[in-house]
């Protein structure tokens, strides 16, 4: 593996978190790598394909520009398409050393993006994409900027899908993917509704990026890196055996990971607010228990227990409070718990219930109801709105 590729692994990892993203994974021919980086969640795959390739001057500006784009565009596109016709065929994917495996999707929900980080250009070169498809283009100048504010899951494939449909509108762009990204972000995530050409200016992301409101937004974004440590530690500590089958799920652990889902579907806002609300929660010594409906309208079940409660117990308390809780919310659906210890300065551990209901009748309200009262678990709640935003001034 090539220092680009390590180093677009590595921001992979820290966007899609260990349990979606794939380094390297085995292709149609065993030790041949299928594309540089894979990612699965949910319907949506990411093929990724590095190529670093140096642009040499020659006499004729025309010959360099063409021999740069076949190696590095042609050839990045040519594996991009051979990566899905390869998993247009299959159900799982292995990972170079055979440890890890994705589960696909069934082909027909399948939504497929390409990304293209060639190097090397040095942006001498004009680069030349198909105009009949939607190839996202990295270079080393908007590598590490897109991976570093695209840093959910959420958030990126958001950008993906929605500058895919803007360009399948008969629409054509000039501009780096900076500035495409700059213009998008101030359009509070939105791209123009009408077709045509669109020029993205020169210096946009510098101009967005220095901004105050942006810069608060950034620093305020600082508390939301507990959301993405708790999925991890969960991953690495919790429930290791996890990490070893990815993609759309192992049925042996469907309810793990159907909660590492939903919590990795929150973007980086809501990310920052959910983790605001947990602290705010697990620093009131008053409290023990604490629900929060988040911007995706899963509700979330916080407890916290004295280190001396038996796993097994917290956990029953876990899914007792998230079975009262839908009892008081009616209209959710999904409802994820969340559990730790109440001092974790002296070792912490998590715990993680998911539970949707299909069906929930008048006998499971009477049913939860008694066990409110009998256990005295939310039988007052106090209800409070969160006020947050995400660029504030």
């Amino acid at each position: 593996m090539t220092k680009s590729e390590e180093l677009v692994n590595k921001l992979c990892g820290k966007v899609f978190l260990s349990l979606w993203a794939i380094a390297s994974p085995i292709g149609k021919d065993a030790g041949k790598e299928l594309c540089d980086a894979l990612i699965v969640f949910d319907n949506d795959i990411i093929i990724i394909s590095v190529k670093d390739i140096e642009y040499k001057e020659t006499d004729k500006l025309e010959i360099g520009w063409d021999r740069w784009n076949k190696a590095a565009i042609e050839k990045s596109i040519k594996q991009l398409k051979g990566a899905k016709r390869h998993l247009d065929g299959s159900n799982e994917v292995k990972s170079k050393d055979g440890i890890v495996t994705i589960k696909l999707p069934m082909i027909n929900t399948r939504k497929y993006h390409y990304l293209t980080i060639s190097l090397g250009s040095q942006r001498e070169v004009p680069v030349i994409l198909p105009e009949n498809e939607v190839i996202h283009f990295l270079d080393e100048y908007n590598l590490i900027t897109f991976f570093s504010e695209l840093d959910t899951v959420a958030d990126f494939i958001e950008y993906l899908k929605k500058k895919e449909d803007f360009l399948k509108k008969n629409t054509r762009i000039m501009g780096t993917e900076e500035d495409i990204l700059a213009f998008y972000l101030y359009q509070n995530r939105h791209f123009p509704i009408d077709t045509g050409f669109y020029v993205f200016g020169d210096n946009l992301w510098n101009d967005v990026s220095n901004r105050k409101e942006y810069r608060a937004k950034k620093k305020m974004d600082h508390i939301s890196e507990f959301w993405d440590s708790c999925i991890e530690e969960f991953i690495n500590r919790r429930e290791p055996s996890v990490a070893k089958i990815i993609g759309y799920f192992d049925h042996a652990n469907e309810d793990i990971e159907l909660a590492l889902r939903t919590m990795a579907k929150e973007n980086r806002f809501s990310r920052r607010v959910l983790s605001q609300a947990f602290f705010e929660f697990y620093e009131n010594p008053e409290i023990s228990s604490r629900i929060v409906e988040s911007i995706n309208g899963v509700v979330y079940v916080f407890l916290k227990q004295v280190i001396t409660v038996k796993r097994e117990d917290r956990m029953t308390e876990l899914a007792l409070r998230c079975y009262i809780a839908k009892s008081k919310m009616l209209d959710k659906n999904i409802f994820v718990g969340l559990a730790t210890e109440d001092d974790m300065s002296k070792g912490y551990s998590f715990d993680l219930v998911y539970f949707n209901p299909l069906l929930w009748s008048e006998e499971d309200s009477i049913k939860a109801k008694k066990m409110s009262n009998e256990l005295n678990m939310f039988t007052s709640p106090k209800y409070t709105e969160i006020k947050a935003d995400e660029y504030p001034v």
